[in-house]
């Protein structure tokens, strides 16, 4: 009888053993499944099961936190971190009864990231007080423009691509420019204008999500310094990312990129990007200062996103939001519209 219960215990804690294991494989799987739009954390110190629950709880945005079964989280880690080489990696841990009875071995699995994970919420975004732009003289239509357009078509001068509708056949809008650090408008009074929502402040930026998402903004906790945050974080990884590849057109300081109208992702570290005649660029332009100068009518069709970098025109340049361009630009560098593609799981 007394080995009959002693075989009872063991199988039993395997069982918790085996299951706490089986929850961390779960929660990595969950939460990789939803890794769009997420940017990755700082890790904490150590990974054990009640220090990593807290850390899970405490940041929301990029883990998954279930009760006392499964917690995940998206993390950046350096060369030697808890074992691993430097990367992004889904990190998930599982327990049971919130590990009094069995706590699993961390979970790793290594994703490959796009350039960019987090989707602009405006045609033009710009951090900082160093923003600066002389649009262009020409008159033949806004310079910034944030209703949603197909990536193909005509952007040149007056034409613009095709509206995106949605299911009830309205047309969709974002914010033509989004900067957050600014007292009123950095624009030019020459030329061109804006078309769409414009916001300047932080409290303007607050208004634009209250509006958007009522009670729920409150919950999400989603103010401009913490976008502002993720935003620049994405800046620096792309930048970090962008040298490396032959896929991305590139120019560090003093460097002059021209991609005329190719599509893909542009990034900026202190470089120029110059455009010209009808070239019409499709996709995601990341600046990290730097400069865009343009002359005749060229145009950007997706996005810009940086910080403190000027836009030096002439002639009639135009930005067109197109959500169908920048997800296929976040289609460059590994990954797939912002989420990631596992390298090694373990």
């Amino acid at each position: 009888m007394q080995s009959s219960q002693i075989d009872e215990r063991l199988a039993g804690n395997y069982k918790a053993a085996t299951q706490a294991q089986m929850n961390a494989e779960k929660a990595a799987s969950e939460l990789f499944l939803g890794l769009e739009g997420k940017v990755s954390l700082a890790p904490p110190e150590k990974l054990e099961w009640s220090e990593f629950s807290s850390f899970a709880n405490d940041n929301i945005t990029g883990c998954l936190a279930s009760g006392d079964e499964k917690q995940a989280c998206f993390l950046e880690l350096e060369d030697g971190d808890f074992g691993q080489e430097e990367g992004d990696y889904v990190v998930a841990m599982g327990a049971i009864e919130d590990g009094n009875v069995s706590v699993s071995e961390p979970v790793f699995v290594k994703v490959s990231t796009s350039f960019f994970g987090f989707d602009p919420e405006a045609t033009v975004s710009c951090l900082g007080t160093g923003c600066s732009f002389v649009p262009g003289e020409g008159n033949s239509g806004p310079v910034v423009d944030g209703t949603d357009r197909e990536a193909e078509g005509k952007a040149s001068g007056s034409n613009r691509p095709d509206p995106v509708y949605d299911e009830n056949g309205d047309k969709i809008f974002v914010p033509a420019v989004i900067m957050g650090d600014m007292n009123s408008s950095p624009f030019s009074s020459q030329g061109g204008g804006v078309e769409g929502q414009e916001i300047y402040t932080s409290s303007e930026y607050a208004s634009f999500k209250q509006s958007a998402l009522g009670d729920e903004y409150e919950e999400a906790s989603d103010g401009w310094d913490a976008v502002k945050d993720v935003i620049q974080s994405e800046i620096d990884k792309a930048v970090g990312k962008a040298s490396e590849s032959s896929e991305v057109f590139y120019a560090g300081p003093g460097e002059t990129v021209s991609p005329g109208s190719a599509s893909g992702v542009v990034v900026i570290d202190g470089g120029t990007l110059s455009l010209g005649g009808k070239d019409k660029f499709t996709g995601l332009v990341i600046m990290r200062g730097g400069n865009i100068v343009s002359k005749g009518t060229p145009a950007i069709v997706g996005a810009i996103i940086g910080n403190n970098y000027s836009f030096m025109g002439k002639g009639n340049p135009a930005v067109l939001y197109s959500s169908e361009a920048i997800g296929n630009a976040q289609n460059v560098g590994g990954g797939s519209g912002g989420a990631s593609e596992i390298i090694s799981w373990q």
